[in-house]
């Protein structure tokens, strides 16, 4: 059944979608900055990839935006720390997240995800070489799974915590959904809800865990840099 999606995918969806995000920029700030920011993409990851040669192992988180990337940002810190030799690229499709982050120094590299078109998709996985891939909860697009898949790239899904509508269980919407998360060798759900939902899908892999939501993570790696901020002005007038 993948080999249907696949072809109607990149016969129909992504000409559509090409179409619809040069359309909608004539109208849609959002959109133009997104299609702006991506010029010159593969010519920079060139020469990020050329500088960071050697490092190992290589890690590629992706989000959709800025709160996915919240939720990244304890994972990034802690492959840091446990890979000091490896490097962390970090790709985004809305500009709302990756023009608001250039100053954080925890990734070797930010950049946008390229469309999701299988030539764009097979050059950007060429450069990058991933050992691990990571999606942040939902941002899934198809021609860069299948290429992951195709060079035998682990795939891992965190933050699950889908909530179907109505339509998620219509055949063909079942179908195309199955075959999207049976692209993954592990799935991270935030709760024992949300492991059920990828469950009832029977994917080849039986790794579906609940780990909880690394947004908590965020929250207290906040809260203990604000306490050592708090803790000498307590001092200064009876503990206030």
């Amino acid at each position: 059944m993948r080999s249907f999606w696949y072809y109607l995918y990149n016969s129909v969806g992504v000409p559509l979608m090409y179409v619809g995000f040069t359309f909608g920029s004539l109208f849609n700030v959002k959109i133009k900055v997104g299609i702006q920011g991506r010029r010159r993409l593969f010519e920079k990851l060139e020469d990020e990839t050329t500088r960071l040669a050697g490092r190992t192992p290589r890690f590629w988180i992706h989000n959709s935006s800025m709160g996915e990337f919240e939720q990244a940002k304890p994972l990034i810190e802690r492959l840091k720390e446990r890979f000091p030799g490896g490097s962390v690229f970090v790709s985004f499709f809305s500009p709302s997240g990756f023009e608001y982050v250039q100053d954080y120094k925890g990734a070797d590299h930010l950049c946008y995800l390229p469309f999701d078109s299988r030539k764009r998709a097979k050059r950007f996985l060429s450069l990058v070489r991933p050992d691990v891939a990571v999606v942040v909860r939902h941002d899934i697009w198809p021609n860069h799974l299948w290429e992951l898949m195709s060079q035998r790239i682990p795939i891992v899904l965190i933050n699950g915590s889908v909530r179907p509508p109505v339509q998620y269980f219509s055949s063909l919407a079942f179908s195309l959904n199955r075959s999207l998360y049976d692209c993954f060798n592990l799935i991270l759900t935030v709760s024992q809800e949300a492991k059920h939902f990828y469950e009832m899908f029977h994917l080849r892999t039986e790794s579906v865990e609940v780990v909880g939501d690394t947004r908590y993570d965020q929250v207290v790696r906040r809260a203990k840099g604000a306490e050592k901020i708090v803790t000498p002005l307590r001092r200064l007038r009876r503990g206030r």
